[in-house]
């Protein structure tokens, strides 16, 4: 099966985005926050769109900040109850194979990462689910982090946890921000849409 190319050779680590990189979930992701905002008796139909790419948490002080959420609302209660939803709308997440098989290639190779703006413990359920887990020596979220992207935080620090320069660095992403953040970060991008919308190892 096809794999995302890799773009330059003189490469030490490659660093993945989690969700619509690795795995698949879209979907998933808009049922457990429409779950989660419903317990505030907010419709997600009455948001306004999420930018692709935005983490839970930072998506949330905006709405929050906007006034669209409750000003009262705890970020630790909003994270509580999308972990619950978390665990019954996850069931459908997959893998992207182009890209999963990628970081499978890559295990032993190089030294490898996964940077994601969603939480650590949504990221343990999804890695855990899917068995990916053991292909990389490192997870970073953005509970560990200042900044969510498109601020380089996430990829910097997978950087500095792998011991490799962000030059030597191959971030594969698929949204504008991400993308953003992984040229900030001084790393090579590569957007993997065209390769993961098409081809056999899309179907």
């Amino acid at each position: 099966m096809p794999m995302v190319p890799l773009p330059v050779a003189d490469i030490s680590a490659l660093i993945f985005d989690l969700d619509g990189t690795l795995l698949d979930t879209m979907t998933a992701n808009r049922k457990a926050l429409a779950a989660t905002f419903a317990h505030y008796g907010v419709q997600s139909a009455d948001l306004p769109r999420v930018p692709e790419g935005t983490g839970f948490a930072d998506w949330c002080r905006v709405l929050i900040q906007r006034g669209l959420l409750p000003a009262d609302v705890s970020m630790p209660s909003l994270q509580a109850i999308c972990d619950q939803e978390v665990h019954s709308a996850y069931q459908e997440v997959t893998e992207i194979a182009v890209v999963a098989n990628r970081a499978r290639w890559a295990h032993g190779r190089f030294r490898t990462a996964v940077a994601t703006g969603s939480n650590r413990s949504i990221v343990d359920i999804l890695l855990g689910r899917t068995g990916l887990r053991n292909l990389f020596d490192v997870v970073v979220t953005r509970d560990d982090v200042a900044r969510g992207k498109p601020a380089p935080d996430l990829f910097l620090r997978a950087a500095a946890l792998l011991a490799v320069p962000p030059g030597r660095c191959v971030v594969f992403e698929d949204t504008e921000i991400g993308l953003a953040a992984a040229r900030s970060a001084g790393m090579t991008p590569v957007d993997i849409r065209g390769y993961r919308d098409t081809g056999p190892a899309a179907r």
